[in-house]
């Protein structure tokens, strides 16, 4: 059965077509369809695929295994032990990033390489160069003209869709390096431009939730290691709400900036609640007056959510890093996000609302509720579902993934990437990243800028 993408019904319903095998490492690709590749022993239920194809198979090297009689997949006994010694990656790797969270993503999965090297780009951001040289980490300042054939054998990025991170991927390849770009984050809208994991040649993506969004030839179910020390914490003694603050992205949603946060205050103080908001760094929310603010950052906000009880959040990838930490989570949309993953979600752990007294009903709600992880083998399965599992192993798959794609370049020699002109790469490389940092820096243009911005996106309904 050949593959369709996901399309809409004319209700707005998702129409689920195609089929989806699931086959073993080295192993034979489905000939029509997508394929996933297992990388680890665990058995995964046949309901975690379902909505990403009208039909799931087993491939080669895959069983079909019912437990408790419902049915599921896993690896054969065979294709576990031919894994079982793989935990490095005997190859040259070159890891592209720009940022703290791109650091601490892939760091792990570089520890375990046999050579690797960090590219860093940073024009307005430099904290992953702050990180790396406190961990005494050597890298490389990135120019498309260090990288020359058999410079490495592969590349891994945390996201292929910005400028920069597009000129990176044509590099690689025109100097045949493969590139592989690994989930950073559940909520990645991949659907719209800027197409996320959509440039790089391999998708490593964090779990089977991903399916239903991210349409690829192939991927490789890895999880994803910047959450492999996350574990179930107890609640603190006393209630605290987490605010996240992060509007970034283009700053969507100017005029709704302060009192999107502003309202989550009130929800808060008006239950007699203690709140903090953490700010995430590329944040440029005018928070002047406001209280107990705090800045976030990839090696902050593990903190940040172990002391609170309940987490307030718009678009983020951190409503579900608050659920693994075993917290609650609200998701407070009240400008009608296009984002999907929120929106949709059915793990039963997120909250939803959409109007100030919505979220203060909401948030008087959770508040009575029980610790997600009371109820354990629904937080468990979630946890699998999204995180492909909460086992600390993202690392070692995907240390695996790279050690199978360098064994068997053939086998994995994929044509579905995005491609674009090097000329137009270029191009927007300099608006972009360029040009546009330094007129952001002039006040009264960018005052103009933000309401031409406005306007626009008034003009789309918002």
């Amino acid at each position: 059965v050949g593959y369709k993408a996901n399309k809409r019904s004319r209700g707005g319903q998702i129409v689920v077509t195609g089929t989806l095998r699931l086959v073993a490492p080295g192993h034979a690709l489905a000939d029509s369809g997508r394929s996933v590749v297992l990388l680890d022993d665990q058995w995964y239920p046949a309901e975690h695929f379902a909505k990403a194809a009208a039909r799931v198979e087993a491939g080669s090297g895959v069983e079909c295994v019912e437990r408790g009689g419902e049915p599921g997949f896993a690896l054969t006994k065979a294709s576990r032990d031919a894994l079982a010694g793989v935990s490095t990656c005997d190859t040259h790797v070159l890891f592209f990033v720009s940022t703290d969270t791109d650091v601490k993503t892939l760091m792990p999965i570089a520890q375990k390489c046999a050579a690797a090297t960090f590219l860093v780009h940073s024009v307005t951001d430099e904290s992953a160069v702050e990180v790396l040289s406190k961990e005494n980490v050597p890298f490389e300042m990135y120019g498309s003209y260090r990288l020359r054939p058999g410079a490495a054998e592969l590349a891994v990025l945390s996201n292929d869709a910005g400028f920069e991170r597009r000129d990176f991927v044509a590099a690689c390849r025109r100097n045949g390096i493969r590139t592989v770009c690994l989930q950073e984050a559940t909520n990645v809208d991949f659907e719209r431009a800027p197409y996320r994991m959509q440039w790089a040649d391999i998708a490593l993506i964090q779990g089977p939730h991903a399916l239903q969004y991210l349409t690829r030839d192939v991927y490789f179910l890895t999880g994803n290691p910047r959450f492999d020390s996350h574990r179930p914490l107890p609640f603190p003694d006393k209630p605290l709400v987490l605010i996240n603050c992060n509007f970034i992205f283009g700053l969507a949603f100017l005029e709704w900036m302060r009192p999107w946060t502003e309202q989550a205050i009130d929800a808060a103080v008006s239950l007699g609640l203690p709140y903090r908001i953490t700010v995430h760094p590329r944040d440029e929310t005018d928070l002047s007056g406001l209280e107990n603010v705090q800045p976030s950052g990839a090696y902050r906000v593990h903190d940040q959510l172990k002391e609170c009880t309940v987490l307030i959040s718009r678009d983020s990838s951190l409503p579900y890093e608050a659920l693994m930490l075993n917290r609650h989570t609200i998701y407070y949309d009240p400008f009608g996000e296009r984002e999907r993953c929120l929106r949709e979600d059915d793990t039963g752990f997120i909250e939803k609302c959409t109007t100030p007294e919505g979220l203060r009903d909401c948030l008087e709600t959770v508040l009575r509720k029980p610790p997600p992880e009371s109820t354990p083998e629904r937080y468990n399965r979630a946890g699998q579902f999204l995180f492909t599992g909460r086992d600390g192993q993202s690392d070692l798959r995907v240390v695996r993934a790279l050690h199978i794609i360098s064994t068997h370049p053939k086998l994995y020699a994929t044509n579905d990437a995005r491609r674009q002109s090097q000329s137009l790469i270029a191009a927007n490389r300099f608006l972009h990243v360029t040009l546009r940092p330094k007129l952001r820096r002039i006040q009264w243009l960018r005052k103009i800028w933000r309401m031409l911005k406005a306007l626009k996106m008034r003009s789309f309904g918002y």
